[in-house]
C-alpha cells in the first residue's frame, strides 16, 4: 500500500501573508512622512529652529535706566533744585569674549573701585554665582565725569566688561536759600514701601528708587519723579552681549514755584541782620534772640514770595552735618513758618475789632475809658500801658496806639467764642491751603479746659491759649488786606514738561471768608495805617503802609523781672490797594516794634531804587 502524506489545509489561500504586506506598506509610508518631515526642518524651518537653538543658549536680564529727576525753579526760571550727572559701576557678569575676568579687577583696583585685596569682590563674585548665570555686580556708585572718563579710557566700559550708569543726584545751587520749603530727596524707606503711601508699586517705582522726602520735593514727588525706563541685555552662549531699550525713561517735570528768590535772599538777610542786631543789644540779658521767620505774600493769588526760617542750614550738606544740625539748641531743623508756633500779641486785635463791629457790639465811633487798669472783674484786673493814650479811645485810637483796655472791654462784650470764630476765618489757627505739613495752631475757646472769665481778656489781645505760625499770620495779613476774603496759600505755581508744555499750573481759591467786607475792615485798616506812623523804621516810605505789631509775653522769665516777649508783626502795602502782606516773628525778640526794620527791609527790596531813594533822606 503506497504511503502518502495528508493534504495541508488552505495550501492555495496562504492567509498570513497579506496581514505582513500591509504592515509593510505601514511602515513605509510612516518611514516616508518621518523622512519627509526631516528634509522639511533640515531646509524649510532651518532658521527658525537656529534661532531656539541659539535662545537656548542665552540668558537674558533687565536692568532700569534712571529717569533724571525735575527741576524746581523760582517764579524767574531760576535754579533751585537740579539733577546733576553721577554714575553707577558695574560689573557685566560673565566676562564677555576675550575679557579676562581677574585682568578687569586688577584695572578696577588700580582706580580704587575696589578694594585692593579684592576679598569683598571675591565674596560677591561667589554669592552673585550661587543665584545667577549672569547678570551686573554693582561695585561702586557716585563716581564723577573725571572717574568715568578714565574708564573709558581703559575700554573696560566699550567692550562690555563694566557698565556705567548714569544717574542724577540731588544738588542746590543756593543751598541755605530755602531749605525748609525745598525739601530733601532719599531712597524709599522700608516703611515707605511696606506702607505704599504714594501708590510706588502700581506706579512702577523700583524698591531702591529714590523719592522726595521732604519740603517741596515731597509735596510733588509724583511730578518730579519722572519714570525709569529698561534695558534688556542678552548674553549669548560665547559671552557676547546685545542690549535693547524696551522702555524709554521719562523725565521728571520742572516745577515752578511762586517763590521769588531775589526776594527771598533779602528777606533772608534782612532777617538775619536785625536778629544780630538784637542780640548785640541784649547780649548779657539772658536770653537773646536767635530765631524768627518772614513770609512774604501776593495778596491778589495767595502765592508765597518769599517764606524764611532762621536759622537754617545748607540742603547740599544736611546729611553730612545732620547730628550736629539735631544737637544745635536753635533748631534749625525746625520750619518755623509752617511750624512753629507763638501767641499773636496785639496782632491779634484786628481780629477782635472785626467781631465786634460785624456784630454791632461797636461802631468805629464808640470809645472806651482807658483808665491805665480794667476793672470789670474783681479778682482779676489786668493792666494797660497807655502808651501815647488815655481817657476815652475809640477803634482807631485803640489800634494805633494798641489800647489793651479797649479790646478788653470790647473782647468781652463781643464774647470768646464770637472773635475766635472771626480770627479762624480769617486764617488764624486755621488750614491756609499750603502744600506742606504745618502746625494746626490753636485759638482760645469757652470749652477749653482751663477756661474762666479772665481767659476771654487774655485772649482778647492774643494770648491765653491762642498759638498760630507765621504763615497762618501771613494769611491772616492777607484776610485783613483782601476785606476778609482768604486766598489760599501756595508755593507752586505751574509744573513744565521737559519740552516747556504747561502740566499743571495752579487755579488761585479763596480758603476763607470773614464777613463785614469794607464796612469792617475799612476803619481797621485806618487804624492799621495809623499804628505805621508810630513806628519811626516804617516812616517816610514811598508807599502807605497798614501793620500791627504785638509784644507776646513767653513763660521764661527775664533776669530783671516780668516776662521775656516776642516780636510779632503783620501789615500789608500799599495799604490803598494791597498787593503785598507780610509777617514777621522773633523769638525773644523784645517787643513788637523791634520786627519793623523787617518789614522796612521788604519794602525796599520790592520797591527798589524808588524806595532807597525815600529811605535814604530819612
Amino acid at each position: 500500500m503506497a504511503r502518502g502524506y495528508p493534504p495541508r489545509p488552505g495550501r492555495g489561500k496562504q492567509p498570513g501573508k497579506g496581514r505582513l504586506t500591509v504592515l509593510l506598506v505601514v511602515c513605509l509610508a510612516v518611514f516616508a512622512l518621518f523622512v519627509g518631515r526631516l528634509a522639511w526642518m533640515q531646509f524649510a524651518q532651518a532658521d527658525y529652529y537656529a534661532e531656539k537653538v541659539a535662545q537656548a543658549s542665552q540668558t537674558t536680564y533687565r536692568v532700569p535706566i534712571p529717569a533724571a529727576r525735575g527741576d524746581i525753579v523760582d517764579a524767574n526760571g531760576g535754579i533751585l533744585a537740579a539733577d546733576t550727572t553721577t554714575y553707577d559701576l558695574a560689573l557685566c557678569l560673565p566676562a564677555p569674549p576675550g575679557t579676562d575676568l581677574a585682568q578687569t579687577l586688577d584695572t578696577l583696583r588700580m582706580y580704587n573701585l575696589i578694594a585692593p585685596d579684592g576679598e569683598d569682590v571675591e565674596t560677591q563674585l561667589a554669592a552673585f554665582f550661587s543665584v545667577a548665570s549672569a547678570g551686573e555686580l554693582p561695585l561702586a556708585a557716585n563716581l564723577d565725569a573725571t572717574a568715568a572718563a578714565a574708564l573709558y579710557e581703559t575700554g573696560l566700559p566699550q567692550r562690555g566688561a563694566v557698565r556705567l550708569v548714569a544717574r542724577g543726584v540731588r544738588q542746590y545751587p543756593s543751598g541755605t536759600l530755602l531749605p525748609h520749603t525745598i525739601g530733601t530727596t532719599g531712597p524709599i524707606t522700608a516703611e515707605q514701601w511696606a506702607a505704599g503711601d504714594y501708590a510706588l508699586r502700581e506706579a512702577g517705582v523700583a524698591m531702591d528708587a529714590t523719592i522726595g522726602q521732604s519740603g517741596l520735593e515731597l509735596a510733588y514727588d509724583t511730578l518730579l519723579r519722572g519714570r525709569d525706563g529698561t534695558l534688556r541685555v542678552t548674553v549669548d552662549a560665547d559671552g557676547a552681549r546685545t542690549a535693547e531699550t524696551l522702555v524709554a525713561p521719562e523725565p521728571g517735570a520742572t516745577l515752578q514755584l511762586t517763590i521769588d528768590a531775589a526776594l527771598q535772599q533779602a528777606v533772608q538777610s534782612a532777617l538775619q541782620t536785625r536778629i544780630a542786631a538784637l542780640q548785640q543789644r541784649a547780649a548779657g540779658d539772658g536770653r537773646e534772640c536767635t530765631a524768627g521767620a518772614a513770609v512774604v505774600v501776593d495778596v491778589a493769588t495767595g502765592g508765597i514770595l518769599a517764606s524764611v526760617s532762621w536759622p537754617g542750614y545748607d540742603l547740599n550738606r544736611w546729611r553730612a552735618d545732620y547730628a550736629a544740625l539735631m544737637a544745635d539748641p536753635a533748631t534749625p531743623l525746625l520750619d518755623r513758618v509752617c511750624r512753629g508756633l507763638y501767641a499773636p500779641g496785639s496782632a491779634f486785635k484786628p481780629a477782635v475789632a472785626a467781631a465786634a463791629l460785624h456784630h454791632g457790639v461797636i461802631t468805629p465811633q464808640n470809645t472806651v475809658a482807658c483808665t491805665g487798669r480794667y476793672l470789670y472783674y474783681s479778682g482779676y484786673q489786668p493792666r494797660c500801658l497807655q502808651i501815647s493814650h488815655s481817657g476815652p479811645v475809640n477803634l482807631l485810637a485803640a489800634l494805633k496806639f494798641s489800647c489793651n483796655i479797649f479790646f478788653y472791654d470790647v473782647g468781652r462784650r463781643t464774647g470768646l467764642d464770637a472773635f475766635s470764630r472771626t480770627a479762624q476765618a480769617l486764617g488764624l489757627g486755621a488750614d491756609t491751603g499750603v502744600e506742606l505739613p504745618s502746625a494746626e495752631g490753636a485759638l482760645t475757646w469757652t470749652t477749653d479746659p482751663n477756661y474762666q472769665s479772665g481767659l476771654t481778656l487774655q485772649a482778647a489781645i492774643g494770648q491765653g491759649n491762642t498759638a498760630v505760625t507765621p504763615l497762618q499770620l501771613a494769611a491772616y495779613a492777607t484776610a485783613l488786606a483782601g476785606n476778609g476774603v482768604r486766598p489760599a496759600l501756595h508755593y507752586a505755581r505751574r509744573a513744565l514738561s521737559s519740552d516747556g508744555e504747561t502740566l499743571w499750573e495752579y487755579v488761585p481759591h479763596t480758603q476763607g471768608t470773614a464777613p463785614g467786607g469794607a464796612a469792617v475792615f475799612g476803619p481797621i485798616r485806618e487804624g492799621m495805617v495809623e499804628m505805621s506812623t508810630t513806628l519811626a523804621a516804617l516812616r517816610g516810605l514811598p508807599v502807605t503802609l497798614a501793620c500791627k505789631t504785638g509784644s507776646p509775653q513767653r513763660p521764661e522769665r527775664a533776669p530783671g523781672g516780668g516776662y521775656y516777649t516776642n516780636s510779632v508783626l503783620i501789615g500789608y502795602f500799599p495799604a490803598e490797594a494791597p498787593r503785598y502782606a507780610v509777617s514777621v516773628v522773633l523769638e525773644y525778640g523784645g517787643g513788637g516794634a523791634n520786627a519793623a526794620p523787617v518789614l522796612r527791609d521788604i519794602l525796599l527790596s520790592l520797591y527798589g531804587e524808588q524806595a532807597v531813594v525815600a529811605a535814604s533822606s530819612l
